[in-house]
């Protein structure tokens, strides 16, 4: 019993009342009652007792109204007998009324917390006039929290700790995790809006099972955020930027991965330094409690809508990786492009070919120029010919010391001839697809040698909204025997990105080289103002760094 939790205890006792969690009487004063969880010492009032279950024990609170909610109306009178007092029927029935309103906006202020979280939110958005004026005409019966209020019930929610263990926090002189944080977040009220983006004030994400609160110390914004923060991207919603570099500040494991100490997770430690995995690496069974949890408590923030532009971002501890020691904050970075090029070597070391072309536009140029380096210096042996077929009027942005540059607009119905004009007597054995198109396909299975090879590479944070499916010509492809293969990085290629980024470091030339993708770092305040008015030619060769 020494080692269970709040949630536990409720779930062993079979609460649903109040007073469930407070079942004795004070014995110096029987007009009080101890609470199970703390022993607190209250006033025997509903009111009293509920808000303490807000301020310090609102997951014990939250778990109370889930089960009251699942039982039937006659055990719960039948549980109600044992805790209450017997008097007239006028004064039970008023008694229960006054509980179950107060139980109601108990959870109705939970719901409120986790949704700002959630969503994203400012805290002070109970203070909005109109956001008061709505949520009276819903019910006249529910009265805002104030917001001193709210951020006592959000804190307690996400410390996850009752009054005692934050004392002892403190006089340790240990910082509590803050409420709300800076991010740079876009709004856009449906897909055919160009967001409203600001660096505001949001609500922290809360931390549930098997997930991590990082703190961020670096991260990045790709030209994507730009043409957000300049109202030429539609739909986006949520924090910006691409990728970041923190530290872990708040753990809380799942109960699978204490019954399994093998899982890769348990490797994550408080403190230790990390960069999350952009690919879902959970196993069905993780899954399937990840989803449940999301289902019940709604604390998850919507991996879809988060970016690397905020102070601290909660995600699955299975998603995070550390990172070396000798790798520093700003080449960590890379990581996740890397484990890209790292994935697209392999496939192509595999098959061992000699002429290559690689097919790119603005956003992947960087993507381009780490694989044209790591093809001249790590593949062994060395490809014969690279060429690098750009859509973007950024060809000079491109590493021309290792490729063959071409210019080409590859929508156009005769790319292919134009190519040929542009480079005689040039053979493609297999292409790099940066751009993941139908045009681009269409281009590649025209261009490719019969028996080639075709690599798709995914493009989940270089577009809003990647596209999931390529139509593409059968016949070609059966008549010319040719191979499909979809590269997407992956945890694997990303823990050797890791180890490749650490032997480089070794190597000062190699550093200062690898730093070319990356521009000066900004103060985060600073960071819209920088993306709305820096050229966009030079983010489609390089990551701004906040």
């Amino acid at each position: 019993m020494a080692d269970e939790t709040e949630v536990e205890t409720v779930v062993r006792i079979q609460a649903v009342d109040i007073r469930d969690l407070y079942p004795e009487l004070c014995a110096q004063d029987v007009s009080s009652r101890t609470c199970l969880l703390c022993s607190a010492k209250l006033k025997d009032k509903t009111h009293n007792l509920t808000r303490h279950l807000e301020r310090h024990h609102a997951g014990a609170l939250l778990q109370l109204l889930e089960q009251r909610n699942e039982i039937s109306p006659k055990v719960l009178v039948s549980k109600r007998k044992h805790v209450q007092p017997k008097k007239s029927e006028v004064v039970k029935q008023s008694m229960r009324e006054d509980k179950d309103t107060q139980l109601k906006v108990g959870n109705a202020n939970l719901a409120l917390a986790k949704w700002l979280a959630q969503e994203q939110l400012p805290v002070d958005l109970i203070n909005n006039s109109s956001f008061r004026q709505f949520t009276e005409e819903l019910s006249g019966h529910f009265n805002l929290p104030t917001e001193k209020e709210l951020r006592q019930l959000l804190k307690t929610l996400m410390n996850g700790r009752d009054t005692a263990v934050e004392q002892q926090t403190i006089a340790k002189g240990d910082a509590m995790l803050p409420v709300d944080m800076l991010a740079l977040k876009a709004t856009s009220r449906c897909n055919e809006d160009s967001p409203l983006v600001s660096c505001s004030r949001i609500v922290c994400g809360i931390v549930t099972s098997g997930e991590a609160k990082v703190k961020v110390l670096r991260a990045t914004a790709s030209l994507l955020d730009a043409q957000t923060c300049r109202g030429k991207v539609l739909g986006k919603n949520g924090v910006l930027g691409r990728f970041f570099v923190g530290i872990v500040c708040q753990i809380q494991p799942s109960v699978l991965s204490q019954v399994d100490s093998v899982n890769d997770a348990s490797s994550i430690k408080l403190f230790d330094k990390v960069i999350p995995s952009p690919y879902d690496v959970l196993d069905m069974q993780e899954q399937r409690e990840y989803d449940h949890q999301t289902s019940q408590s709604g604390h998850n923030l919507d991996r879809k809508h988060s970016g690397a532009l905020a102070e601290y971002i909660v995600l699955p501890v299975s998603n995070l990786l550390v990172v070396p020691p000798t790798v520093p904050d700003d080449l960590a970075l890379l990581s996740h492009d890397m484990s890209i090029v790292l994935s697209i070597a392999s496939e192509l070391h595999r098959q061992s070919i000699k002429n290559i072309a690689i097919v790119a536009d603005g956003p992947s140029i960087i993507v381009s120029n780490l694989l044209l380096r790591y093809l001249h210096q790590a593949s062994q042996p060395a490809p014969q010919n690279i060429y690098v077929i750009i859509t973007s009027s950024a060809s000079s942005s491109v590493w021309s010391q290792y490729a063959s540059i071409i210019p080409l607009n590859i929508h156009q119905p005769d790319a292919e001839a134009n190519l040929i004009a542009q480079q005689p007597g040039v053979v493609v054995d297999a292409i790099v697809d940066l751009i993941g198109s139908e045009a681009s396909t269409v281009f590649a299975t025209q261009l490719v040698q019969p028996m080639g090879c075709i690599v798709l590479v995914e493009r989940s944070q270089s577009d809003l909204d990647p596209q999931s499916t390529i139509a593409m010509d059968m016949n070609s492809l059966v008549v010319k025997e040719l191979e499909i293969v979809n590269v997407s990085g992956g945890k694997k290629f990303l823990n050797d990105a890791l180890q490749y980024l650490a032997t480089q470091v070794t190597n000062s030339e190699s550093a200062t080289e690898l730093r070319k993708c990356l521009l000066d770092c900004v103060q985060f305040p600073h960071a819209l103002h920088k993306l709305q008015t820096i050229p966009e030619q030079m983010l489609e060769s390089r990551y701004l760094q906040t």
